[in-house]
């Protein structure tokens, strides 16, 4: 298993802890972008073909959530709030059923995420692929700041004490991941990130 490896050759010799991404990282959407799940959605939801559609009014109302929010961090109820208020019914559950399904299935570790998804969702989908026996799991939505800002990697180390020197980061994000931990002054070890190369053609 990738996350054992990891441990095993980077992290028991000098970190005493190590935080790990989630989406992407050890777990991978069979969508090429996360967006894409919305079309999913959009077909159960409103029918087939009206994808694109559900999936433009989804993103416009996570957006318009985000401008609400104090430091730009979201619950998924937050986010179906801004699409009620535009006529749809709240078709959460689908949403969380099709992100499951599109997944693949002596050190402290954590799991840490910038994601409305709530932390039990996210949890649930860890342990169906294996991932268990970690210390906490970090979700962006709940704690109100994200890892891109480097503030999520801060609440880490206050709630367990940590110098920044004790914990390293991975994941494959240059923005949240990398950057992000650089802002809180920690390490981070980048993964690639499966066909990267296609995703990147798509936003085109």
């Amino acid at each position: 298993m990738r996350l054992k490896t990891l441990l095993y050759t980077l992290c028991l010799r000098r970190y005493r802890a190590v935080s790990f991404d989630i989406f992407d990282t050890l777990l991978e959407r069979d969508v090429d972008r996360p967006v894409d799940v919305f079309l999913r959605v959009g077909d159960i939801v409103l029918g087939a073909g009206k994808g694109e559609r559900f999936q433009a009014d989804r993103i416009g109302a996570e957006k318009a959530a985000r401008a609400k929010a104090p430091n730009g961090e979201v619950t998924l109820d937050d986010i179906y709030e801004a699409l009620v208020a535009s006529g749809y019914d709240r078709p959460t559950a689908e949403e969380l059923k099709t992100e499951d399904a599109a997944l693949k299935r002596g050190k402290t570790v954590f799991l840490i995420s910038d994601m409305y998804l709530p932390p039990e969702v996210i949890s649930g989908m860890a342990a169906r692929c294996g991932y268990e026996g970690y210390e906490k799991l970090f979700v962006s939505n709940e704690y109100g700041v994200s890892k891109r800002s480097g503030k999520l990697f801060g609440e880490v180390l206050k709630e367990y004490g940590l110098q920044k020197s004790d914990l390293i980061h991975i994941g494959d994000s240059i923005g949240a991941d990398l950057l992000g931990a650089r802002k809180a002054g920690i390490a981070a070890l980048p993964v690639a990130r499966k066909n990267r190369l296609g995703r990147l053609l798509n936003r085109a």
